[in-house]
């Protein structure tokens, strides 16, 4: 069952497999009705007593019995769309609970944003040592352990298929450099211990007053993606490996406590 559904998606699919089993109750109530009828209607021509009518009726019984039994629905089905139905409200009530989480959040934002990492070429050694200790940790085999059949799927409705999936950490620090010769405002950005580069020039002052303010609440996140992916060679039309680098997003919320 697909996770991306949305709310209204989620509860459309509710409602479709309860008139389903609407449905197959319906089916199975009129079929016994019609067992019933056709065991009252043998058992009538059997008072009749004409040897020869009640051996028809017998075998035409026998026959529509075995009829009705084949199309019985299974209560396995039933079974099956209720469990659906079990899942599908667990993540339905995920859902509300984050929207109304995102809800209470926006609500008390008052600065947020992307940020990009300035000076990130000076320090490809350390965000590369950084994105390997992600790769050894991701429990994720390398393109999610699809073959190349199920990728060529996936490829319809995407562009490119990446090795990995993008890496959330939320382990960021905000670090002011007073003693930076070409900037005193300098505020460096330190994902997992790694300094990977500083707050670009035009916002760094109001990071830093914003996050060390004690009446805020800030949740920062870095996400790592990109990397190596695999997509269709437009001139072969076959499956292909193209060999690319990470790239590293800050997204930054600060909050009213």
């Amino acid at each position: 069952m697909s996770t991306t559904l949305t709310e209204n998606e989620i509860k459309v699919l509710i409602d479709e497999h309860r008139q389903k089993i609407s449905k197959l109750e319906n089916q199975r109530a009129l079929i016994i009705f019609w067992v019933f009828l056709i065991l009252i209607s043998v058992f009538l021509l059997c008072m009749v007593g004409n040897l020869l009518l009640t051996i028809l009726s017998f075998i035409i019984c026998i026959l529509a019995l075995l009829i009705l039994i084949g199309i019985y629905p299974r209560q396995s089905i039933t079974d099956h769309l209720e469990d659906e139905i079990e899942e599908l409200n667990n993540l339905l009530s995920v859902r509300v609970e984050n929207r109304l989480k995102q809800e209470e959040i926006d609500e008390r934002t008052i600065y947020g944003v992307v940020l990009k990492v300035k000076g990130m070429s000076y320090r490809q050694e350390a965000f590369s040592d950084l994105c390997q200790e992600l790769i050894r940790e991701s429990n994720d085999p390398p393109y999610l352990g699809y073959t190349s059949k199920e990728i060529k799927e996936e490829l319809i409705f995407e562009e490119r298929f990446y090795k990995y999936l993008p890496f959330e950490i939320p382990d960021v620090e905000f670090i002011p450099e007073f003693d930076n010769k070409f900037d005193p405002n300098a505020v460096k950005i330190v994902v997992r211990g790694y300094h990977l580069g500083y707050v670009t020039k035009s916002k760094n002052r109001k990071v830093l007053r914003l996050t060390t303010d004690s009446n805020n609440e800030v949740i920062k996140n870095a996400e790592i993606y990109g990397g190596d992916y695999k997509d269709i060679n437009p001139d072969s039309g076959r499956l292909r490996t193209v060999k690319d680098s990470f790239k590293i997003r800050i997204k930054l919320k600060v909050l009213k406590k």
